[in-house]
């Protein structure tokens, strides 16, 4: 009886570490919204029968994960992330990038989970450990934060956004020689000499649009649907419910739900601040921190649950990852005009586009996550940044600003 009561914990712990190892197989796949117990179970070279013998749902088996594998990535790079900022120096912020530089699919996975956690109650319940306890440790609205934590936890978000994007578009080591100077640069320099100013400025609510036009309140409602329950769950039949129209008038103006949500993004990516005409003005003082401060504000929680669940979905589908890849090509067409501009200040100007794009993103991913991302001391960490940016990246801004806002009237793209 012993020996057979062995053999069987053997046999389950060796079950439960390939249902795991399926189970990361498939979220790089598919993703969090697409796995299924039937489809991990086949990976893992199991019955679905014993897959379910151990979980009630796949809401289980995401738990299960968080626990046992992934939950404890987050919480690495979190760690790193505020040994940087604490204790500043080329040793911790070495620490940091290497484990970036290695970030493999658990860290990935354990990207996704934490991001659909606000959305999946089951998982949501182990997740908020994390979010209290680190995201959440000290109250970023008051303004007596260390700059410290407000720097880590700005860090912890670019540093997020980079991992997901490193795995599904590809890592560039140029850019991270360039983007780690600066980051270093930045953790190191003494709060004591950066000024804080009050944001001045004046947010626009997120507000259901009141003209009449369907393009218009198919985007808002795209918005809200597709934040509130994510790409997959947001169906046509709910979207078209929600802008009080039939799903055929949605048909007659879009091929699909895919074109419909990808229209949606480059719609709000145009309003934003990628364009040329904004991106110009980014190194100016208090530009990054003002522009932090908008992404990260309640008054923007609408469009920032729409890019973060547009952001989860796109690697697992062609036409969405287009949408993203096509966001900055408007700006990579001013680069690639620009005259008198050598090559390698190009490469760096690119360099400086992808930054902000990474830090803006993954400042509104953890805002969806906790509310404490909305630091009243941005500038903690935003001003040291552009002005490592301005030193070490890119000396020659200001004709540069000049050149881009030439190329940009003669190319077309404001």
């Amino acid at each position: 009886m012993p020996k057979t009561s062995r053999t069987r914990s053997a046999r389950a712990v060796a079950n439960d570490t390939a249902i795991r190892d399926a189970a990361i197989d498939e979220l790089m796949r598919v993703g969090v919204d697409h796995l299924s117990l039937r489809d991990v179970s086949h990976r893992a070279g199991l019955t679905h029968g014993a897959t379910y013998a151990r979980y009630e749902d796949f809401g289980e088996l995401l738990v299960d994960l968080w626990i046992s594998r992934l939950g404890e990535h987050i919480q690495t790079l979190f760690d790193l992330c505020m040994r940087a900022a604490h204790e500043p120096g080329p040793d911790s912020a070495h620490q940091l990038f290497e484990y970036v530089h290695h970030a493999g699919p658990h860290d990935v996975a354990a990207i996704q989970l934490l991001m659909s956690a606000r959305r999946l109650p089951t998982l949501l319940e182990e997740v908020e450990n994390f979010i209290k306890d680190s995201l959440e440790a000290q109250d970023t609205h008051s303004p007596e934060v260390s700059a410290a934590f407000t720097r880590g936890l700005t860090v912890f978000a670019m540093m997020i956004a980079q991992i997901f994007a490193d795995a599904y578009l590809g890592a560039d080591e140029e850019y991270r020689r360039i983007v780690e100077a600066a980051l270093l640069e930045t953790l190191m320099t003494d709060p004591a000499t950066v000024t804080v100013r009050p944001i001045e400025d004046v947010l626009v609510h997120d507000s259901a649009p009141t003209g009449s036009d369907l393009r218009t309140q198919l985007g808002w409602a795209t918005f809200l649907v597709v934040g509130r329950s994510g790409y997959t769950r947001a169906t046509i039949s709910r979207i078209a419910r929600r802008a009080a129209c039939s799903p055929g008038a949605i048909y007659k103006l879009y091929d699909s739900k895919e074109d419909l949500v990808a229209t949606s993004f480059r719609e709000l990516m145009r309003a934003r601040w990628m364009k040329v005409s904004h991106f110009v003005r980014v190194l100016e003082e208090d530009a990054i921190s003002n522009m932090l401060f908008r992404i990260t504000s309640n008054e923007h929680s609408v469009r920032r649950a729409f890019t973060t669940e547009f952001a989860l979905a796109a690697p697992y589908n062609e036409l969405l990852m287009t949408a993203i890849q096509d966001q900055t090509k408007g700006l990579a067409l001013v680069v690639d005009s620009l005259e008198n501009v050598s090559a390698e200040e190009k490469r760096r100007l690119n360099h400086l586009i992808r930054a902000i794009t990474y830090l803006t993103i993954g400042a509104g991913m953890i805002a969806t996550v906790s509310e404490n991302m909305q630091c009243s001391n941005f500038a903690q960490f935003s001003e040291p940044f552009r002005l490592a940016i301005l030193k070490d990246c890119l000396p020659t801004w200001n004709e540069l600003r000049s050149h881009m806002e030439s190329a940009a009237q003669s190319t077309g793209v404001r």
